[in-house]
């Protein structure tokens, strides 16, 4: 009689299960150099507001934009949407209470909740 928990993996498993793992791993080590140390083109480095104008400076130069309705804020995070020139989709952007001068934070969810 055969019993489920007497399956054992092959070794083609095992090794397919270990390639996932390490390339899990790179994307990881990846997505860290590109997106948290801001090294990718597209990371935004500043910004700035004008109504529901935006411009975006990154490493691959500035680009402008329009702030649109997609756009949450809250007491802890504000969730930044805009829609660039020359790109069919917003480009969003998480910013943190703690990632700004208190003030400075508060002035952009006031600016972004009555614009």
């Amino acid at each position: 009689m055969f019993r489920a928990n007497e399956f054992a993996p092959t070794k083609t498993y095992n090794i397919l299960m270990r390639c996932v793992k390490f390339s899990n791993c790179v994307f990881q080590v990846y997505s860290l150099y590109r997106y948290a140390l801001l090294r990718a083109r597209y990371s935004w480095r500043s910004f700035s507001l004008d109504q529901k104008h935006i411009t975006v400076s990154t490493q691959g130069g500035e680009l402008y934009g329009e702030v649109v309705h997609h756009t949450v804020v809250t007491a802890h995070c504000v969730v930044l949407c805009a829609r660039m020139e020359g790109y069919k989709l917003p480009a969003c952007q998480v910013i943190f209470s703690d990632a700004l001068p208190d003030e400075v934070f508060r002035e952009l969810r006031v600016r972004l909740r009555y614009a």
